[in-house]
């Protein structure tokens, strides 16, 4: 498979040049202080693990438990098991890193926390339905972008873990909240410190890693266990900042095909910052 995917990747970076401006105008930005060789390396291992991610993703929804659970290892898995002793819910933070997409075939049969988790519906209604079939397995639920507050609604009938991607651009500019990160003026989605203002539910972030191709190693990081006491936009700062710090240890295997910079922070709002 790998090898289809070296080909893949050389493909879509000197044939087709998917995205390769974004690609290199978003290192530049993010590593300011590297060299072009080293960026340049930058830009051939990203395509790399693109290819890897999409044929993962494909791969996973066949693969047995016994070959996830080689490949997917949780290295402190008590710390979701003494929320859910304590009878508490959380929020898990995660972002477009290494392989995100094994989560929903490893989480809800690993953890007892009743799982769930947001994604945005396709147009295209058979492709989206077999989207959600695929991510959708024991215990693991996906759940509509617009019934977000039912999904947390669901937490009077028992813990639960609700899984939540927070690196996205942000659409509505004046609700997000803005640090920096990666040297740029960068806004993030509000909706998770809401919910977990709103709700009393603790924030972990997801560090997902590769330990090598094909394998990754997931830690648990403890965000914040009193959010309603938190001041506004510390939590999105601290996930920002725990991110960031990741991306830096693995600085290819983000998407960095996406136009993460492409919206301004609006006049009034201000930088949030934790120092």
């Amino acid at each position: 498979m790998y090898v289809f995917s070296d080909f893949n990747a050389f493909i879509l970076r000197h044939i087709i040049r998917y995205r390769r401006k974004v690609v290199i105008n978003n290192l530049h930005k993010a590593f300011p202080e590297k060299d072009e060789k080293t960026l340049r390396r930058y830009e051939r291992s990203f395509y790399s693990y693109f290819t890897d991610m999409l044929l993962e993703a494909g791969k996973g929804y066949r693969m047995t438990r016994k070959k996830l659970d080689k490949r997917y290892r949780f290295q402190n898995p008590e710390l979701l098991d003494n929320y859910y002793n304590e009878g508490k819910s959380v929020i898990l933070l995660m972002a477009h890193i290494n392989n995100w997409e094994w989560i929903t075939g490893t989480m809800g049969e690993r953890f007892n926390q009743k799982m769930f988790a947001i994604y945005k519906p396709l147009t295209n209604k058979r492709v989206d339905a077999f989207i959600r079939k695929s991510r959708e397995h024991r215990n693991f639920q996906v759940v509509p972008l617009k019934s977000t507050g039912l999904m947390f609604r669901n937490m009077n009938s028992g813990p639960c873990a609700f899984v939540m991607a927070a690196d996205q651009s942000p659409i509505a500019l004046d609700k997000a909240h803005w640090v920096t990160f990666l040297h740029q003026t960068t806004g993030f989605l509000h909706g998770p410190e809401t919910y977990a203002k709103k709700f009393g539910t603790s924030l972990v972030f997801m560090k997902v890693i590769m330990r090598k191709r094909g394998y990754y190693d997931i830690v648990f990081q403890t965000i914040c266990d009193d959010p309603k006491t938190s001041p506004e936009g510390h939590i999105t700062a601290r996930y920002a900042q725990l991110l960031e710090e990741l991306i830096k240890e693995q600085p290819t295997r983000w998407l960095w095909s996406h136009k993460r910079w492409k919206r301004n922070k609006p006049e009034d709002k201000k930088l949030i910052n934790l120092n």
